[in-house]
């Protein structure tokens, strides 16, 4: 059993309300039968509004690294061309996944925390014939948030499918598949949708559904087929459309927060969450903190820079010993998250504070809150 609760400031797991928790104590109800179908279908509906597409998507057991896995699986045959855009290291996550399907990878060089320049990007493309473009909506490593709209215009040129990490993204900013022109949104419900983690969600286009039914079969199993997903779907719509023994309880959790953010509008979460954002990076301006991306481009996610001879461990350690307070790691700061408040956020600035005037630092006490009440909400 585990010990202490700490208040959840890391870029997920977040914090979940308690209507969401209380679906997740309900008695199992079977994954079939007409009545959980017409749950299936609701659910659904509701994730493709949020995904702003009127194509395929499908909630499916696991995390989101199965998302990413389950459709680079149907469409990248060993030898294909991929091209990756990050601000980690190379031959980080998206990079290293290709690789395992056999892609001949490259990570686009490109200045890191700054916008992809779209022309950068095209002379890329023309390089190689790629088949595939990914990348991340919002990067929860560093907070970065990439625009994914002009890398997609990008793509559409080349005729590239492109895929989207929106794994820390979908639900706490707009994201618009179909009108951008993304093939693959890959996402999870345990960031910025609040539900325990369990679920996977990926939604697929039609042009992508196109290339899914050109490639040739790569036996890589039945539950990693897309193909046999969107089949079963579609032929026991009204009795048993998940393929598998569905999570029940997670789904549920899921239905009750879609229909909360859905009924607030995504727009207003972001509004709340770049105040929430600004209301933090004034207290560590206060404190003479840097932050590793600038803040119009991280609007989920603060990710502090301390100064030189401090490691992030250190002031990590002492928010959570001492002031139950868990952030991420290195330290970032997660202003996303519907139990995330200005609260939390006034807490960790004092709890900064403590820590910076414990090591010696030339910070006066109370500073860190100087000037924050134009912030609130």
């Amino acid at each position: 059993m585990m010990g202490k609760q700490n208040r959840l400031l890391i870029p997920g797991p977040t914090e979940c309300p308690v209507e969401v928790l209380t679906q997740m104590s309900r008695q199992v109800v079977p994954h079939y039968e007409a009545e959980w179908a017409s749950i299936y279908w609701d659910i659904n509906r509701d994730l493709q509004t949020l995904m702003g597409t009127a194509s395929d998507v499908f909630p499916i057991n696991g995390s989101g690294t199965l998302a990413v896995d389950i459709a680079m699986a149907g469409v990248i045959s060993p030898g294909d061309r991929v091209l990756v855009i990050h601000n980690d290291r190379p031959g980080g996550f998206l990079s290293d996944t290709a690789r395992s399907f056999g892609a001949r990878v490259t990570d686009m060089d490109h200045e890191r925390y700054q916008p992809v320049d779209p022309d950068h990007l095209r002379a890329c493309l023309e390089q190689d014939d790629y088949k595939m473009v990914l990348t991340f909506h919002h990067e929860s490593s560093s907070g970065f948030l990439f625009d994914i709209k002009e890398i997609a215009e990008a793509c559409r040129s080349f005729d590239t499918l492109l895929l989207v990490d929106a794994v820390s993204s979908l639900g706490g900013v707009p994201f618009e598949m179909d009108a951008w022109g993304v093939d693959f949104c890959c996402s999870s419900v345990q960031k910025c949708l609040d539900c325990p983690p369990g679920l996977a969600l990926v939604g697929v286009s039609q042009k992508a559904w196109g290339v899914l039914d050109q490639t040739a079969p790569l036996h890589r199993g039945r539950y990693m087929d897309l193909r046999k997903w969107r089949d079963t779907a579609r032929e026991l719509r009204h009795i048993h459309p998940d393929m598998v023994t569905v999570a029940t309880n997670n789904m549920m959790a899921l239905r009750t927060s879609l229909k909360h953010i859905l009924a607030k509008g995504v727009d207003m979460r972001l509004a709340r969450y770049q105040r929430l954002g600004r209301f933090l990076r004034h207290g560590l301006k206060n404190m003479n903190l840097g932050r590793l991306v600038k803040d119009e481009y991280a609007p989920l996610l603060t990710s502090v820079v301390f100064p030189d001879g401090v490691h992030w461990q250190e002031p990590r350690n002492f928010l959570s010993g001492r002031y139950d307070l868990l952030v991420g790691v290195p330290f970032r700061i997660a202003h996303f998250g519907s139990n995330v408040s200005e609260d939390y956020m006034t807490l960790a600035l004092v709890a900064i504070e403590d820590y910076m005037r414990s090591k010696g630092f030339d910070v006066p006490r109370g500073s860190a809150l100087d000037g924050l009440e134009g912030f609130r909400g």
